[in-house]
């Protein structure tokens, strides 16, 4: 919903009452207002249109939109609050309505008290709109203010010889600044007041900055390095470890084709095919099922815990979701991983290569420690360089390696 503005004033007779109201329609929107004399100091005997070349969008003026019932509720109830309420300027929020108000008085010689009060109300639907234009409207409102108080002072200066002869009574806008024009006038401003903050402030809807992008766009599908970088250091490192160490990791999120190029890249960490892997489930799948899983938002999964690792792409932020930390000491091949990673010199060909020797190194290590007996094992291991934080990691590859 784009502005609207109204024009209130406290007619003797009747109360706070809605002297012209200016909102856009379309043009397919069939002209229906209420321009109903009510009294001579309500009336509006016309009904004002202009239609903004660029976007097409009509700007129409009259007493109130009566093709509109839900807002001309809303216009009624804030014209008495807008005169009633002793803040100046004031803004009044009432879901899904807000408004901005601000009264003033003119000088008149034939009302009580020789002022008559009229207030300017802004009604919008976003309040967060509303008070980011509070600057400009400000601004426009008060000059607006300025000349209708001008006008009215004028014809003041000239009637206050003769007040107090007549009793006092309301009347129309035009008599009382001495204008014809006043609501054509009228109409201009606040038709391009509103055509104006439409042009400064449009509505977005948030998204994701991963919205509707391919894989490719985020990370380079298949490079580690890029992934790295795109789940930060301390999420990627964790997932590593589980997926080198055969833990489940689970990566959730609200893209799949994201969320597939995650758990795929990931699969690149070990050699082989021997990970059990499912890109995109629509069901949650136990460790023994699947090690390396993709789900969306959708699919309910395990609460955090020790062993599992899940990684939320959700609303454009990359989280962990585990109890697990990483260790003091990393398993070697995961610290050698790791690190040939973060390096800035190991890019393209040159990192696949050296990821590579790393994977038959420890490969060939797995297998030679699965085919030793096992009271020759702990000497082997020591001839190997294979440390203490390194058997899960070793007892995981040497199994699977030797069944695949």
């Amino acid at each position: 919903m784009s502005f609207v503005i109204s024009l209130c004033h406290f007619c003797d007779l009747h109360g706070p009452s809605i002297l012209l109201t200016c909102y856009s329609a379309p043009q397919e929107e069939e002209l229906q207002s209420s321009n109903e004399v009510t009294c001579q100091a309500c009336s509006m005997a016309e009904k004002y249109v202009t239609v903004e070349r660029v976007s097409g969008t009509r700007y129409i003026s009259s007493r109130l939109p009566v093709q509109r019932q839900a807002l001309v509720s809303w216009l009624t109830h804030v014209c008495v609050r807008s005169l009633s309420c002793e803040l100046n300027p004031c803004v009044f929020c009432e879901p899904p309505n807000c408004a901005l108000s601000i009264s003033f008085s003119v000088r008149d010689a034939k009302a009580r008290g020789f002022y008559h009060w009229l207030s300017i109300v802004v009604s919008s639907r976003d309040l967060a709109l509303l008070a980011s234009s509070w600057p400009f409207l400000s601004h426009n409102i008060q000059l607006i203010v300025n000349w209708l108080q001008d006008k009215a002072t004028e014809v003041y200066n000239l009637e206050r010889p003769f007040r107090g002869i007549e009793p006092s009574q309301s009347r129309p806008l035009p008599q009382l600044v001495k204008s014809k024009a006043v609501y054509a006038r009228l109409h201009c401003w606040f038709a391009w007041i509103i055509e104006a903050c439409n042009s400064r402030l449009s509505e977005v809807i948030p998204r994701s900055p991963f919205y509707k992008l391919q894989p490719q766009h985020v990370f380079e599908e298949g490079s580690l390095k890029s992934l790295r970088t795109f789940l930060t250091a301390p999420v990627f490192d964790l997932a590593a470890l589980n997926v080198l160490e055969g833990r489940q990791v689970i990566v959730r999120g609200d893209i799949p084709a994201l969320v597939q190029a995650t758990v795929l890249t990931l699969k690149s960490l070990l050699p082989g095919d021997w990970c059990k892997t499912v890109p995109e489930s629509d069901e949650y799948l136990e460790p023994r099922v699947c090690r390396l899983l993709g789900v969306s938002t959708q699919v309910a999964v395990p609460r955090p815990c020790q062993n599992i690792v899940r990684i939320d792409l959700v609303q454009g932020s990359v989280s962990a979701k585990t109890t697990a930390t990483l260790p003091a000491k990393c398993p070697t091949l995961a610290s050698k991983i790791l690190k040939a990673l973060g390096s800035d010199l190991l890019r393209g060909k040159a990192l696949a290569f050296h990821l590579q020797a790393f994977f038959q190194e420890w490969a060939h290590i797995a297998k030679l420690v699965h085919l030793t007996r096992t009271e020759n094992a702990a000497g082997l291991l020591v001839s190997l360089g294979v440390k203490p934080q390194d058997q899960h990691l070793i007892s995981y590859w040497s199994h699977n390696l030797c069944q695949s």
